[in-house]
């Protein structure tokens, strides 16, 4: 075979590949891979006693192995559910342009 050839052969199967995998009412997927949780915002104000106290807080992100379970009810809808290991995250405190590090502390996210 020719290389354009053995191109054409790969380029089809990636483009194609996603119409067989159609998915059905039924349908159960297992899949695996990396999860990652990454804070929205770099620092949320911290507020005492309704007041803002000029401190803010900042959390880092994480990334662990996931498995990714999905039950399909018809060919649009599914419902999923995500199962990963214990993230951990480094919380820090900032003040006056000080910044300080409370260390790592292993969060367990609700998915």
């Amino acid at each position: 075979m020719k290389t354009p050839e053995i191109n054409g052969l790969i380029l089809s199967a990636l483009t194609l590949s996603p119409l067989v995998f159609a998915n059905q009412a039924g349908d159960f997927v297992v899949r695996g891979g990396a999860t990652m949780v990454d804070p929205a915002s770099n620092k949320a104000n911290v507020f005492l006693d309704c007041a803002n106290s000029g401190l803010d807080v900042s959390a880092d992100g994480d990334t662990q192995f996931g498995v990714n379970f999905v039950y399909f009810y018809d060919k649009n809808w599914a419902i999923e559910l995500l199962a990963s290991t214990p993230f951990s995250h480094d919380i820090k405190l900032h003040a006056d342009g000080v910044t300080t590090t409370g260390g790592k502390y292993l969060i367990y996210h609700p998915h």
